[in-house]
């Protein structure tokens, strides 16, 4: 009996640890569940109670709603992962082609390329997030910076 107990543990301990159940407020349905069953029981109490008027219940679910609301808030969007960057950042005689948008070659004089893990972060620096940015493979970070430099000439990386 004990050899089974001990074999079900090394089986469970052999799932790796990138697999992990996610928060509860990252799943929509979890939320949208929670969000029901206390709408539910807040409807039954002003119910029961015969706190039944249409203003304040509809201002009490109102206020029940926001805390499910705050995660999506403060949720960053995900960068923009391109395969080519090369192929997305494009140049011709005056201007430098980022995906659909465009911008002066003379206006740019900084390029930001930040490494995380294994991804290359690139945007332009003081754009006002006019210019997409987006992230790349680390392995081509190299012939992207060379293919920086044909395109721009001598530029500053921050």
């Amino acid at each position: 009996m004990n050899k089974d107990v001990s074999s079900k543990m090394t089986k469970l301990s052999t799932i790796p640890s990138a697999v992990k159940a996610k928060a509860f407020y990252q799943q929509p349905r979890m939320m949208f569940a929670i969000w029901l069953l206390l709408s539910i029981l807040y409807l039954a109490y002003r119910y029961i109670t015969d706190q039944f008027w249409l203003f304040e219940t509809l201002y009490g679910l109102l206020l029940l709603s926001y805390p499910f609301w705050l995660p999506s808030l403060f949720k960053a969007p995900k960068p923009l992962l391109i395969n080519d960057p090369k192929n997305y950042v494009r140049f011709n005689a005056e201007q430098m082609l980022i995906g659909e948008a465009n911008i002066e070659i003379k206006k740019v004089q900084k390029v930001a390329l930040d490494v995380v893990e294994q991804q290359v972060y690139f945007s332009l620096p003081f754009n006002s997030n006019k210019l997409p940015s987006f992230v790349f493979a680390l392995e081509q970070l190299e012939d992207f910076k060379t293919h920086l430099v044909k395109g721009l000439g001598k530029i500053e990386y921050v």
